[in-house]
């Protein structure tokens, strides 16, 4: 690699040099081969400065959302290799990767992910799991990871092309059959074994739960074993706030109105016998603005329910649902 263009990556390079770094980052992206160059040093870690691993990651990055069809079967080989061994080589270290390296990474992966998933890397999931072994540093770049891959498939808030949807639709379908419970026992052994000694890793789990609520089959997390996890949660300082969202997200699921109905009548009864409704006056204010939207989208949720199974002609659930809210209102 060219040791005085990698200087322009650091921040306090002057401009001279940071020109030279951004040609050389765009030859690499140009180049058929070059970009081999980056995979060999993410692999052997031959770079110790930060920006550099971030470098070879940007330009592996590019050849996987823009050239990867056009690479040899040997040459997404190595990519995948690539990565699986840098993954494996974080599993030991002693020196964790900076946070914004851990996302470039997962980034990274999940774009690996999305082009590979489908046809020839059906154990990616199964890969990553037997690698990270629950270690916490593995953890912390699997659930990262996780969440790379509901950006690229789920987020909603990110424009796809017609031919997009229709690989994350196949995509989602694939993984419902294949490992999608494999992944929520995961997510269960995390939240119990991290639980009492990584606050960062649990809070993480949560929001991978959170996330991925929205598309799998709810009975993996509506039940006990999750919900009495997320009531523990709920009274822990650290850990609460992240609870109150997840709990969130499980309310907010699109579901059949009566499922809807169900769902938050359970919720809130829980909810009450654990005496999470006697709210204290010197209660945290950032918790009660957490756990006042749990409470508002569960009344939302009723509501809509009432509205749909009013307009569908059902009007017993409906008049049920409209007691259930009636029911709330002081």
């Amino acid at each position: 690699m060219d040791e005085q263009a990698l200087l322009g990556l650091n921040p306090n390079a002057d401009a001279v040099f940071r020109k030279r770094a951004l040609t050389y980052f765009e030859q690499l992206k140009t180049s058929p081969d070059a970009w081999q160059v980056c995979a060999e040093a993410l692999a052997q870690g031959l770079h110790s400065d930060d920006h550099v691993k971030f470098f070879c990651f940007q330009v592996l990055e590019h050849q996987i959302k823009f050239k990867y069809s056009s690479l040899t079967e040997v040459q997404q080989q190595l990519i995948r290799d690539t990565l699986m061994t840098w993954l494996q080589a974080q599993i030991v270290t002693s020196q964790p990767e900076k946070a914004f390296i851990r996302n470039k990474a997962s980034q990274v992966f999940g774009l690996l992910f999305v082009a590979e998933y489908l046809t020839k890397w059906l154990s990616f999931f199964f890969d990553i799991l037997s690698i990270v072994c629950l270690n916490p540093q593995g953890v912390d770049l699997y659930l990262r990871i996780l969440m790379a891959i509901d950006a690229e498939v789920v987020d909603r808030e990110i424009v796809h092309t017609p031919e997009e949807c229709r690989r994350n639709t196949l995509i989602k379908d694939r993984m419902r059959e294949q490992c999608i419970s494999t992944l929520v026992d995961s997510w269960y052994q995390i939240l119990c074994i991290y639980q009492a000694s990584n606050s960062e890793i649990i809070c993480q789990c949560l929001e991978v739960v959170g996330a991925y609520v929205s598309w799998i089959d709810l009975s993996f997390i509506a039940n006990d074993r999750f919900v009495n996890v997320l009531l523990k949660f709920m009274s822990v300082d650290v850990l609460r706030e992240e609870a109150c969202d997840c709990l969130s997200e499980i309310v907010n699921k699109g579901m059949d109105p009566v499922d809807k109905m169900k769902l938050v009548e359970s919720l809130c009864q829980v909810l009450q016998s654990a005496g999470f409704f006697s709210i204290e006056q010197e209660e945290d204010v950032d918790f009660l603005a957490k756990f006042s939207k749990l409470i508002n989208g569960m009344g939302q949720s009723l509501i809509a329910s009432w509205s749909k199974l009013l307009k569908n002609g059902d009007l017993n659930n409906a008049q049920m649902t409209l007691q259930a809210t009636e029911a709330k209102i002081p």
